[in-house]
């Protein structure tokens, strides 16, 4: 009905891809990272959703090695981070970081509540790695991590 010029075409075009592209997530509950269990109220589950939902997702997904458990396989073989290979890699300091924020990066990009992820910084420890970085999602910057 109103004319568009080609240049806002494409770009509604692709920002329209790129959500179709978006998962869709379902039903979250609280989970206890440290004790590895979720937080049961009443003997039930608390179900969560927003902003901690988002958290608890990021969280689950990467402390999961892709391909690492047979159930991914089955069902989502995209599912979870590549991390560990980068510890012993001989590859340059560069190329080790780069692949981590690439493998970050596309494995939080599948959630439709989150935007970007940028502002990476890596911390080499005695015990590994340290990356941290922020998600920016429907909620705002979110602060995370994770030790390698």
């Amino acid at each position: 009905m109103f004319p568009i010029n080609q240049e806002q075409g494409e770009i509604s075009l692709a920002a329209l891809t790129q959500n179709e592209n978006k998962i869709k997530f379902g039903k979250s509950f609280l989970f206890d990272f440290e004790k590895g269990d979720f937080i049961l109220i009443d003997g039930k589950p608390q179900e969560i959703e927003g902003e901690k939902a988002l958290k608890v997702w990021i969280n689950k997904i990467l402390k999961t090695e892709k391909i690492k458990y047979k159930i991914y396989e089955i069902i989502d073989n995209t599912y979870g981070v590549t991390l560990i290979d980068y510890l012993s890699s001989d590859l340059p300091t560069g190329f080790i970081y780069a692949g981590i924020q690439r493998s970050v990066t596309d494995a939080l990009l599948k959630h439709s509540e989150v935007n970007a992820v940028n502002d990476f910084n890596f911390e080499r420890t005695a015990m590994g790695l340290i990356v941290s970085f922020t998600v920016l999602s429907t909620y705002g910057e979110i602060n995370e991590g994770v030790s390698i």
